[in-house]
Order: C-alpha cells, then sequence, then structure tokens
C-alpha cells in the first residue's frame, strides 16, 4: 500500500463508505476517544519539546532520540485506537449499507479496516532515519538532523490537527497530556493532587462565607475555624477530624509549592479525605 497521511486516509475513505456522523456518534461515547485525546495530548507535547530540542546547539542528540522514540509510541496507539473507533462505527451500520460495503469492497468492513487501516510507512521511515542520523555523529551534522526534525513536526501537527477536527476531541484531557509532555517534571499524580487539594481551600472558604465568617487566608485556621463552627451546629466532625492525617499538611505545602509528586500511598490519603470533607461540607446547613 503507498505511503499516505493516516488521517487523510482516514479521512478519506471513512467519509465514503461510513459516513463521518457515524464516527461522531462512536466519539461520544466510547472511552477509546478518551484514550486518542489522551496521546495526541502526549503527542503534541513531545513535538514541542523536540522542536525546542531542533533549537539547540550542540544538539541534545539523547534527548532528541527519547523524544522520537515517544512520538513513534504515541503514533503507533493512535493507529491502534482510532482503528477501534472506526470498527465500533462500523457496528453501528444499518444492515443495508453494511452489505453494499461488502459488495463494493469484496471484504467486510472489519476485514478491510484491519487489513487497509495501519500506520504508513512514511512516518515509520521518517522517525527511524532521524533516529539513525543521531546515532551516527560521524557521519550526520546537527544541521541536517534539525531540518528533518522540524519537517516531521510541521507534518505531524497538520495530521493531528486533522484528527481533532474529525473526531471532535475531548480537549481538556488532551490538553493535560499535553502540558506533561511538555514539562515532565509535573506529574499526573501531582495535578490530580493540586485538583483536590484546591478543590479543599475553596470549599472550606466558601463554606465560611456562607456561615457569615471571614476566611483569614491561612488555610490551617481556616479549616479549624470551620470545624469549630459546625460542631457548635451540632454537625458530627469528630469521625473527620480524627482522620485528618498529620501527613496531609506537609503533602499540601511541598504539592502546592514545590511541585512534589505524591507517591500512590499519598494520593490515596489526599484523595480519600478530601472527598469525605467535600461531601460534609455539602450535606452540611
Amino acid at each position: 500500500m503507498p505511503s499516505m497521511d493516516v488521517f487523510s486516509m482516514l479521512t478519506g475513505y471513512i467519509y465514503m463508505y461510513v459516513y463521518a456522523k457515524n464516527i461522531a456518534v462512536v466519539a461520544d461515547s466510547t472511552k477509546t476517544v478518551v484514550n486518542v485525546s489522551r496521546e495526541i495530548g502526549r503527542l503534541k507535547g513531545n513535538l514541542k519539546r523536540l522542536w525546542e530540542l531542533s533549537k539547540q546547539s550542540p544538539l541534545d542528540r539523547n534527548n532528541c532520540k527519547d523524544v522520537l522514540l515517544e512520538i513513534r509510541k504515541s503514533f503507533r496507539l493512535l493507529s491502534a485506537y482510532i482503528q477501534d473507533i472506526i470498527l465500533d462505527s462500523f457496528e453501528k451500520l444499518e444492515p443495508t449499507k453494511y452489505i453494499i460495503f461488502t459488495t463494493i469492497i469484496g471484504k467486510t468492513p472489519e476485514e478491510w479496516v484491519k487489513e487497509n487501516f495501519k500506520m504508513p510507512n512514511i512516518y515509520e521511515s521518517d522517525i527511524s532515519m532521524i533516529i539513525s542520523f543521531l546515532d551516527h555523529p560521524e557521519y550526520y551534522k546537527d544541521e541536517d538532523i534539525k531540518d528533518k526534525i522540524v519537517s516531521l513536526v510541521e507534518k505531524l501537527e497538520v495530521s493531528i490537527s486533522k484528527l481533532e477536527r474529525q473526531l471532535s476531541l475531548n480537549q481538556g484531557i488532551a490538553k493535560i497530556s499535553e502540558f506533561f509532555s511538555t514539562f515532565p517534571q509535573f506529574t499526573e499524580n501531582w495535578s490530580i493532587a493540586v485538583c483536590y487539594l484546591t478543590a479543599m481551600e475553596i470549599a472550606v472558604k466558601n463554606k465560611l462565607k456562607e456561615l457569615g465568617l471571614m476566611p483569614t487566608g491561612e488555610f490551617k485556621k481556616d479549616y479549624e475555624k470551620l470545624l469549630a463552627n459546625l460542631k457548635d451546629k451540632g454537625i458530627e466532625v469528630s469521625e473527620l477530624e480524627k482522620q485528618l492525617p498529620k501527613i496531609l499538611w506537609n503533602i499540601r505545602n511541598k504539592v502546592i509549592h514545590e511541585g512534589y509528586s505524591p507517591s500512590y500511598e499519598e494520593l490515596e490519603i489526599i484523595t480519600k479525605y478530601i472527598e469525605k470533607l467535600l461531601a460534609l461540607l455539602t450535606l452540611s446547613k
């Protein structure tokens, strides 16, 4: 099969045989598209990193190679995910359309997708070629490699843009994944902890205001003031107080002010406690 842009192939074939609206229906309801959104975010973040690396002199060849391998991994996963979306959309075809497709193509939709929807050689070969160049500095100059990197990034950005328009992807998920790939010093655990901890602070401040109390600006004092007020109102908070791990305060400061990525055990403490706190504040009047 001749090399071609995988996303151009997607739009062309699917518009002809499946109708693009079928994909949109599946895209709104499947976990696969969440994976596509997440992987596109990773891919876009790594493309940004690769672009920035291409501006360095001398070229950081090892770092470039690592990012290229991540890009290839994301692109392969995207191809698999999109194939799943197409197969899902075929399953929603009316029987008459299914028969028409099979008659015209000579294969069932499932057979056609598995046979034809593969990662095009153009990106595999480009990535492999650049990696080979990076591995042989005695033969390939930095400037030559930089030109290849820029060309690859530009082509992939166009393809990604087509895919995002075609599938109406979840931009929030993609943006978060893009952030992690662009700035790998921050992790998913960090972002989850920031989300929960920020929600806790906002909830405590809002509850104080709802009760006619002025927040002090210091979270621990505000928290203690709120619990004391809830106790005075006869709301049971003793169990919540007992479950407040002292480690939470240290984790909070490190996460918010130092970008600390909590372990899974620490994250479990953060999420479980804050969920209980938010539930209590939501129910209390």
